[in-house]
C-alpha cells in the first residue's frame, strides 16, 4: 500500500513513528521502545507532526497501548493542516457537494445595457444567529462566483455554496465532530438520502487585517465516505435552505441537541443508497414505527396527556388497593408486579399513530402524494405496527405492497410533523409533500 504522510506522535516522549497510507484513513503505528507506550488522544485526536511539516490529527476517543511492534488503526476522520496547535478553531466551512441541491445561487446576475453585457453581483446570503447550551452559534450559507478560462476566454460561474458554522468564543477539537455530524445530518434529512458528501471541509480562524478581522481556513477536515455513488436526487424534490426560512436555527438546535439515549430525530430509516430508495425492509417498517413514537410523544399524544386514560389508570388503582385489602387479597409481591404494570400503561402505538394523522391529514392527504381511503389508511397502520411487532420478536413475515405504500405515507407523516414543530409554514410543508421530498 503506497504511503501519504510519514510523522512521529507528538506530546509524548517515547517516540512513535506513524505512516498514512493512499487513501487516508489507514494508519501504521511503529513502536521501536523496548517497553509497552501508553497513547492518550487529547480531546478526541492523536496529534501527529509529519515529515512535510503538517500537523496530522488522527480521530480516535480511546486511549490505548502499543507494544513493541507494528500496529495498524483506520479512522473515519483526520485533519491535515499547518500550525494546529497554535490556532484557535472558530467553526466549520462546509463547500461544494450536496449544498448545490439545497440552495440556488443568485449572487451573479448579466444584464444587456446599450448593446453590452453588465455584471451585477447580488448577496444572496442566508444568516442566522441562535444560541445552543450557551453558545453563540453563526450560520452563514451563500455562492461564490469563479472564474475560470476557456476555449472561448474568461467564464463566470456561479454554482459553487458553502455553508459556515462559526462559534466566536471557539471550538475545542472534541466539538469538532458533533458539528460535522449535526450539519451531515440535517442534510440528509433536508435531501431524503444518507448517501451525501461535501467537497470540501476546512476549520477556520480568525485573522487580523490591519483594523479589519475575517474568517478564514487553516486546517483540512477529512471523512470517510463509505457509500457507492452520491446521491443524484433532483434538487426540485429536496428541502432547501430558503424552504426552510427562519426555521434552519430550530431545526439545527434538535438535531445538535438530540441526546444517544433519547434519539428524537433519528434518521434511521432514510435510504443508504439510491437503490435502497423503493425498498421496504421488516427493519426499516420497525425504525418507521419508532419513529412515530416519538414524534407521538413530542406532540404529547400519550396516556399521561389524556384525561380519560388517566381516569381510568385512577378508577384501577383503586380498584387494585380494595382488592388488596380485602379477605380474597393475594401476595403482596404480586401486587407489586400489578402496580408497577399500570405504571407503564399507555396508548396502543397505532392509536397514537393515528392521532398524529388526524393532526396534519389536511397537508397529508393530497392526490399528489396520497391515495386511497383514510379509512383504508388507518386500517393498514395497524396492520403495519402488527407487523413490526411480530416480526421484532423473531418471527418472519412477508412485506406486502400494501404495507410498503403504508410505509411511504408514514415516512410523509414524520417530515410533516418534524418540519410543523421546527415552525416550517404549512404550505411550505403541504408543497414539498407533493413535490415528492420523500420516498421518490
Amino acid at each position: 500500500m503506497e504511503a501519504k504522510n510519514y510523522g512521529i506522535i507528538a506530546g509524548i516522549e517515547e517516540e512513535i513513528r506513524v505512516i498514512q497510507y493512499a487513501d487516508g484513513f489507514s494508519f501504521d503505528f511503529i513502536n521501536e521502545n523496548k517497553g509497552r507506550v501508553s497513547i492518550t488522544p487529547q480531546k478526541g485526536f492523536i496529534r501527529t507532526n509529519t515529515m512535510s511539516g503538517e500537523d496530522l490529527l488522527i480521530f480516535k476517543k480511546e486511549p490505548f497501548e502499543l507494544g513493541n511492534g507494528l500496529c495498524h488503526y483506520n479512522s473515519d476522520i483526520y485533519v491535515l493542516g499547518k500550525g494546529t496547535d497554535n490556532q484557535e478553531c472558530v467553526g466549520i466551512r462546509f463547500t461544494g457537494g450536496i449544498l448545490a441541491k439545497l440552495f440556488i445561487p443568485n449572487r451573479l446576475e448579466m444584464d444587456m445595457e446599450d448593446g453590452e453585457y453588465r455584471i451585477k453581483c447580488h448577496d444572496d446570503s442566508i444568516n442566522h444567529v441562535f444560541s445552543i447550551r450557551d453558545k453563540e452559534i453563526h450560520l452563514h450559507i451563500e455562492s461564490h462566483i469563479t472564474e475560470r478560462q476557456g476555449i472561448s476566454g474568461r467564464v463566470l460561474d456561479n454554482t459553487v455554496t458553502s455553508m459556515e458554522i462559526t462559534i466566536p468564543g471557539g471550538v475545542g477539537m472534541d466539538e469538532v465532530v458533533p458539528l460535522y455530524n449535526a450539519v451531515l445530518k440535517m442534510c440528509q434529512f433536508l435531501t431524503f438520502r444518507k448517501n451525501i458528501a461535501f467537497d470540501e471541509i476546512a476549520l477556520l480562524k480568525n485573522e487580523t487585517y490591519g483594523e479589519h478581522q475575517f474568517v478564514t481556513d487553516y486546517a483540512e477536515l477529512h471523512v470517510l465516505n463509505r457509500f457507492r455513488t452520491q446521491t443524484e436526487k433532483d434538487w426540485l424534490r429536496c428541502i432547501s435552505f430558503e424552504n426552510l426560512g427562519n426555521s434552519i436555527a430550530p431545526l439545527f438546535k434538535m438535531i445538535y441537541d438530540e441526546k444517544e439515549k433519547r434519539p428524537y430525530f433519528s434518521l434511521d430509516f432514510l435510504p443508504e443508497e439510491e437503490d435502497d430508495v423503493l425498498w421496504i425492509t421488516p427493519d426499516r417498517i420497525k425504525k418507521i414505527c419508532t419513529c412515530l413514537e416519538c414524534e407521538a410523544a413530542l406532540h404529547k399524544i400519550t396516556a399521561e396527556n389524556n384525561p380519560a386514560f388517566q381516569k381510568l389508570i385512577d378508577d384501577v388503582r383503586k380498584l387494585v388497593e380494595e382488592h388488596a385489602q380485602s379477605e380474597n387479597a393475594l401476595q403482596p409481591k404480586t401486587y407489586d408486579l400489578i402496580r408497577g404494570s399500570i405504571n407503564h400503561w399507555d396508548l396502543a402505538a397505532g392509536d397514537k399513530i393515528k392521532a398524529l394523522l388526524h393532526m396534519y391529514a389536511e397537508i397529508m392527504i393530497q392526490p399528489a402524494c396520497f391515495t386511497g381511503s383514510i379509512k383504508a389508511f388507518e386500517d393498514c397502520i395497524d396492520r403495519f405496527v402488527k407487523f413490526r411487532n411480530t416480526t421484532t420478536h423473531g418471527n418472519y413475515m412477508k412485506v406486502t405492497g400494501e404495507l410498503a405504500d403504508t410505509a411511504a405515507n408514514l415516512m410523509n407523516l414524520i417530515y410533516i410533523s418534524r418540519l410543523d414543530r421546527i415552525g416550517v409554514p404549512r404550505n411550505v410543508i403541504k408543497d414539498r409533500i407533493c413535490a415528492g421530498v420523500v420516498y421518490r
